[in-house]
């Protein structure tokens, strides 16, 4: 609106000078008539000036810091309003009728009614748009579209008189008559704001969008177990665009129905600040219940045509044993195993893939049993005090293991344990473990000796200090430690 008025401020200008300049060379010329009439317009257009000075200053800079704000259109209007009283006033002091000019205004504005109506309903609906203040810049709208074409998307950019401006997700520019705003169904994403509260001023709350993502699991699946599974994937780490609140639900949706294939069906709904990146959002999500739902050895229903024609079971994939014994290899805490204790051991464990940004460990929690990171990396943070950004300790990288003194000594979680990337993981349970350090007792110094050594790393990283200035007793943490172990899997004979 600025730059408009800046550009008509410029015009009249130009036009003024043309003006006194042509009235002062008419003059010369003896043609006194002509000249009083051209200093005449001059006079009228200096009028409009002083009007666009006067609402530049009222419009654009005392309102705005009076926290006033006026719909372009608005200003407009009302400018207009002063242009014609103006020029009226200043005819009749010039000696024209000015009745008799507005009349044959009127007629010819009735003329050019009928050869410029569709433009003109657009210019009254763009009057009607700003003024009821149906849609604002900066709203996310969707606009017509039925169940057999996708509806218009964007960002309102601007409303002027004949139409409004739409910036779609690709960058795109739409040019859409405002007419077509007020004759189609227009959806305003978040207008209502969260959970149905109205929202009025956009730079107070942010609006909020509810989207929802769907997907099949196999019906013999108790929906109560793929809920808690999905839910709590998703409400352990936030991901970048998701609203604070409310939180992402599961629901079932419906189940043994026609097309189905004997799969229910469930929807994940959540809540979305960004509308820009709402598909990019939505597949985060995806991602989160797909790795939710393989560590939890669900496996997603599959169309029926693939599933007669396949003999696999449709579990989820998980790493061979030999896979899992050779990664078991790799991690210095299983160093002292035979290689029949390595495979059997690799046989219970229990693939758990993790994506990008998921908390994989929550720090205070109990959970007897650690992972053992044969792909990607992971960092290791320790939570701050409300407002603050949790501290990182460091970070660990494949082949790798943590939450060993929750497998060990039943210790709760000391930190949290968050993906660095996609990772994939192996969880080892208390039980899988206890068959084998109970057969084999003498394991425990092994582990209690690494144990001690990793903390006395975590303490440095922690505290800063330099470890050859401050030397600690590994041995004494290695005995203490070797005391919990041989208390907590009750290892008679040991101390």
């Amino acid at each position: 609106m600025r730059r408009r008025r800046s550009r008509r401020l410029l015009f009249l200008l130009v036009i003024d000078l043309i003006l006194l300049v042509l009235g002062y060379a008419l003059e010369r010329a003896g043609l006194s008539l002509w000249s009083s009439r051209a200093r005449v317009t001059a006079q009228l257009v200096e009028s409009l000036i002083a009007i666009d000075l006067i609402a530049g200053l009222v419009f654009e800079l005392a309102l705005p810091a009076l926290s006033v704000t006026v719909a372009p259109i608005v200003g407009d209007i009302i400018v207009g309003v002063a242009y014609a009283v103006t020029s009226g006033v200043l005819l009749t002091d010039f000696g024209l009728n000015a009745t008799n000019v507005f009349a044959t205004s009127a007629i010819l504005g009735t003329v050019v009614s009928f050869s410029l109506q569709n433009t003109l309903q657009n210019v009254f609906g763009g009057v009607a748009l700003q003024i009821d203040g149906t849609a604002h810049i900066g709203d996310w709208i969707s606009l017509g579209g039925d169940a057999r074409e996708r509806p218009l998307e964007g960002r309102v950019r601007t409303i002027r008189w004949r139409h409004a401006v739409l910036e779609t997700r690709d960058g795109d520019t739409v040019i859409v008559p405002n007419d077509l705003l007020l004759r189609s169904q227009v959806i305003i994403a978040g207008k209502a704001g969260p959970m149905g509260h109205e929202v009025d001023h956009l730079d107070v709350v942010p609006r909020q969008h509810r989207l929802q993502v769907q997907f099949q699991v196999d019906l013999a699946i108790s929906p109560l177990d793929v809920i808690h599974v999905v839910e709590s994937a998703l409400s352990v780490a936030a991901i970048e665009g998701l609203a604070g609140g409310p939180a992402p639900d599961c629901i079932v949706v419906d189940y043994a129905r026609p097309g189905l294939s004997g799969a229910t069906l469930y929807a994940v709904r959540f809540w979305i600040v960004d509308m820009t990146r709402d598909q990019l959002i939505a597949s985060q999500v995806r991602i989160r219940i797909f790795t939710a739902l393989q560590r939890a050895g669900i496996a997603l229903a599959r169309p029926a045509t693939s599933v007669a024609h396949s003999r696999d079971s449709g579990e989820p994939k998980s790493p061979s044993v030999d896979v899992r014994s050779d990664v078991l290899r790799q991690v210095e805490l299983f160093a002292q195993l035979h290689e029949d204790e390595r495979r059997s051991l690799a046989e219970e464990l229990h693939f758990a893939p993790f994506a990008a940004g998921e908390l994989v460990s929550r720090q205070g929690a109990t959970a007897h049993f650690l992972y053992i990171l044969a792909k990607g990396s992971v960092e290791v943070l320790l939570r701050a005090p409300e407002g603050k950004a949790p501290r990182l300790v460091t970070s660990i990288d494949a082949p790798g293991f943590f939450g060993e003194m929750g497998l060990l000594t039943g210790q709760p979680r000391t930190a949290d344990v968050r993906a660095i990337g996609d990772v994939e993981c192996f969880r080892l349970e208390k039980a899988a473990f206890a068959q084998i350090i109970k057969a084999r007792p003498e394991i425990a110094e092994h582990l209690s000796e690494v144990l001690a050594r990793r903390r006395e790393e975590l303490d440095i990283a922690l505290s800063g200090r330099d470890a050859s200035l401050h030397p600690r007793s590994q041995e004494g943490e290695a005995h203490r430690i070797l005391r919990k172990i041989v208390e907590f899997f009750g290892l008679e004979g040991r101390s």
